[in-house]
């Protein structure tokens, strides 16, 4: 009744006078496609769609009508064959083609017009941008009225970086169909590119970007926002999904072009850069001999495709399934690396939280045995957990060291290498958390 009232108020018939103004025009047009829902009312759901397809046709520069449009196709709403014929003849006139418009609507073509209203809002005026936070320069478009706010994403890269992404992104996607945890787990979905050459201002853009790909919002919370030590049997459950997701993209098969190449040489360069944090300004003597000796922890574990498992590259949505972001990433590490990136990259688990991070693990290996069909025997599983149990000890160095100066970060890798240099027993990757425990409190000032 309420939408009802609203489309009276819209059209004059309550105040006397119709309200024309583009917002006006732009409400009255989704509340149509509103009552036509409610009402089951297709003379309503024509009238909206014909409203939308002329506010787009007659101000080549908005974005908005074609979203809104958009998010009406993935409705999936049934149009008659007769219904379909009335409305091309309606659109005749207003845009090239109306045929190819209808049909997106009755087909469910959501990328149809999020491709055309993507294209627009690089340079439309209805809209600003907001970033979306994270690590990755990605942003989503809003307008004043609501109706474009958070359905498409927005992300500089590379041609490259988009081909890489495809490939893993369609592997996974068959991996996960193949053991049946596409209900649970899935990934992004690629929209469009648009040439970042041809925009018309592109400050703020790094010169190796040539393409901005767009995305669908997806609605969810980034998983770090959900992990905490002071609800970490909570975050213990979201991880172990997380991480059974993790050993499933580890495991998709990658084509020819993905091989191992290199691996110690780009792993050395991403730790140094952390290590130099911790010791003395321009002993890159002691760096080398740190890497050396956490390398030698890792040396003799077979290699795994990198992910970029951070935190902030998954997405919990309100049902709960889990979405992995940003399949971009290049390389491999040795097993078990990207796990400890994984629970440990921001606060998650205490740091003598063994049992949990023990479950996390399990639930990672249990994952890879699945998927790959491999045994993966008691020998096997604990050269695993050395390894991820090392691979902390550098994301330890790489929470203090963080450049952001996050004082939680910092304290739990503070905490984190203090837990690991108290157990002897565990013989070399302890001596190599002492060492760098003991190099961070010198440099900080404070040894002992």
């Amino acid at each position: 009744e309420l939408r009802r009232a609203a489309l009276d108020l819209l059209e004059g018939r309550t105040a006397g006078t119709a309200l024309t103004d583009t917002p006006s025009r732009m409400r009255y047009a989704d509340d149509l496609l509103h009552v036509a829902a409610l009402g089951a009312s297709p003379q309503h759901w024509a009238e909206g769609v014909v409203r939308l397809v002329r506010e787009a046709a007659d101000d080549p520069s908005t974005c908005v009508p074609l979203v809104v449009l958009g998010r009406e196709a993935e409705l999936r709403r049934s149009v008659s064959p007769a219904d379909r014929a009335a409305l091309e003849a309606r659109l005749a006139g207003l845009v090239p083609d109306p045929a190819s418009w209808v049909r997106a609507l009755a087909d469910s073509d959501a990328g149809f017009y999020y491709v055309r209203a993507a294209t627009r809002a690089m340079t439309s005026p209805d809209v600003t941008w907001r970033n979306l936070g994270g690590r990755s320069n990605v942003v989503t478009v809003e307008d004043h009225l609501g109706f474009a706010s958070s359905t498409l994403v927005f992300k500089p890269t590379h041609t490259d970086n988009v081909a890489r992404d495809t490939r893993t992104a369609q592997a996974v996607r068959t991996t996960l169909a193949r053991v049946s945890a596409d209900t649970r787990f899935r990934t992004s979905d690629l929209i469009t590119t648009l040439d970042a050459d041809e925009l018309s201002n592109r400050s703020g853009l790094a010169s190796n970007v040539n393409v901005i790909t767009v995305r669908r919002f997806e609605h969810g919370t980034v998983l770090a926002e959900l992990l905490s030590p002071e609800t970490e049997d909570a975050s213990a459950d979201l991880l172990k999904q997380a991480a059974a997701f993790l050993a499933y993209i580890h495991a998709a098969p990658r084509p020819s072009d993905a091989m191992p190449t290199k691996v110690r040489a780009k792993v050395r360069g991403r730790v140094r850069m952390w290590l130099r944090d911790v010791f003395p300004k321009g002993a890159d003597k002691l760096v080398d001999q740190a890497f050396d000796s956490w390398w030698a922890l890792l040396a003799n574990a077979p290699t795994l495709p990198r992910r970029d498992a951070h935190a902030f590259n998954w997405l919990v949505t309100e049902d709960g399934r889990i979405i992995a972001i940003d399949l971009e990433a290049t390389g491999h590490e040795p097993v078990g690396c990207e796990l400890a990136q994984l629970t440990d990259d921001v606060p998650a688990l205490s740091p003598g939280s063994w049992d949990l991070r023990r479950e996390v693990f399990e639930s990672y290996v249990e994952a890879l045995r699945e998927c790959t069909g491999e045994p993966y025997d008691d020998a096997k599983v604990e050269q695993i957990w050395a390894v991820y149990r090392a691979s902390l000890v550098v994301r330890a160095v790489r929470c203090l060291t963080d450049r952001t100066g996050d004082p939680a970060l910092r304290r739990h890798g503070e905490a984190l290498l203090d837990e690991i240099s108290a157990h002897p027993e565990w013989g070399s990757v302890h001596e190599v958390a002492v060492t760098l425990r003991d190099a961070w409190a010198e440099r900080r000032g404070a040894p002992g």
